[in-house]
C-alpha cells in the first residue's frame, strides 16, 4: 500500500513510455534474474558438496528453477521446503538438504549484510547490522565445524579442506547475485526522464540492504512490498523517493516473469530431474 501510494504520487510514472522504453530493460532485467536463479543453484549445489554429499549443477539449478516460485505463497518458505522434499529425487537426505537451505540463506544474509554495511553505518545502524552479520557468520562456522551439531543433523561425512572450499566457492555465487540484481537496477533507472546519479557502488550497497530487508521479514511472501518499501531509506526527496520505488516495482515484474519462465522450463524440459556427479 505505501508504494502504491507513493507511486501515484506522480501517475505519469505508472504509464509513461510503459510500450517502448520499458521492454527492453524488461526483457534483459527478466533475463538477470534466470541468472540470479541459476546462481541460487549453483551455490546450492555447492553448499551440499561443502557438507560432503554430492549433487550436479545442472540438476541442482533445475531444482532452483523448480522451487523459486514458490516463495510467493504466505510464509516465505516453501520454495525452502520444496527444495528439500524434492532433493530426495537426487538421492539426497532431507538433513543435509535441509542443512544447505540454512546454509545458503545465512551466506546470503551475511553477503547482503557486508555489502551493506557501509550504508548502514553512515545511516547510524551500523552496530546491530554488524552483530547481525557475525553472529550469523558464528552460526555458519558451528554447523560446518562442529562435529556433535552435524550428526544430529544427519551429517555424517567428516569434513575436509575441499569441504570447506566448495563453500567459500557458493558464498561467491551469491555475491554474483547481487551483482546481478544492481544490474536489473541499472536498467530501469537508464530509462527514467530524471536521473538517479547513483554511483554503481551507491546501487550495489541498496541492493543489498533492500534485498536483506525483504528475506528477514518472516512471513512475507518473496519480500513482495518489503524490499521495494526499503528504497525508501536511500530517498533525499520525494522526487527521488518515487523513482526509486518505481524502478523496484519494476524489479519486482522482472523479477516474478524470470520465476515463471524458469518454473515453465523446469516442468517442461526436466520435468525429473536425475542425479548427476
Amino acid at each position: 500500500l505505501y508504494v502504491f501510494r507513493e507511486l501515484i504520487y506522480d501517475d505519469s510514472k505508472l504509464t509513461h513510455g510503459l510500450p517502448s522504453q520499458f521492454l527492453w530493460p524488461l526483457v534483459g532485467a527478466t533475463g538477470c534474474w534466470i541468472l540470479v536463479n541459476t546462481a541460487l543453484g549453483v551455490g546450492w549445489a555447492l553448499m551440499v558438496r561443502a557438507l560432503g554429499s554430492e549433487v550436479g549443477f545442472i540438476a541442482s539449478i533445475i531444482l532452483s528453477f523448480r522451487t523459486q516460485f514458490a516463495k510467493y505463497l504466505p510464509g516465505n518458505v516453501f520454495h525452502h521446503i520444496g527444495r528439500v522434499v524434492l532433493a530426495k529425487q537426487l538421492g539426497i537426505k532431507a538433513a543435509i538438504a535441509g542443512a544447505a537451505t540454512v546454509m545458503e540463506s545465512i551466506a546470503l544474509v551475511l553477503v547482503a549484510g557486508l555489502i551493506g554495511l557501509s550504508f548502514l553505518f553512515t545511516q547510524g545502524y551500523g552496530i546491530p547490522a554488524l552483530v547481525v552479520v557475525v553472529s550469523g557468520a558464528f552460526v555458519l562456522v558451528i554447523v560446518l565445524m562442529n562435529p556433535q551439531l552435524r550428526r544430529k543433523l544427519g551429517i555424517t561425512q567428516s569434513l575436509k579442506a575441499q569441504h570447506l572450499h566448495w563453500g567459500l566457492f557458493g558464498s561467491l555465487s551469491y555475491v554474483f547475485v547481487f551483482f546481478l540484481q544492481a544490474g536489473m537496477f541499472i536498467l530501469f533507472a537508464g530509462v527514467l526522464a530524471e536521473p538517479l546519479q547513483l554511483s554503481f557502488v551507491r546501487i550495489f550497497e541498496m541492493v543489498s540492504v533492500t534485498w536483506a530487508a525483504g528475506f528477514i521479514v518472516i512471513g512475507a511472501p518473496g519480500g513482495v512490498g518489503v524490499r521495494e518499501a526499503a528504497y525508501s531509506l536511500f530517498s533525499m526527496s520525494p522526487e527521488m523517493n518515487v523513482n526509486l520505488l518505481f524502478v523496484a516495482s519494476w524489479m519486482r515484474i522482472s523479477s516474478v516473469f524470470g520465476d515463471l519462465f524458469c518454473f515453465g522450463l523446469s516442468v517442461i524440459f526436466l520435468k525429473r530431474p536425475q542425479k548427476s556427479n
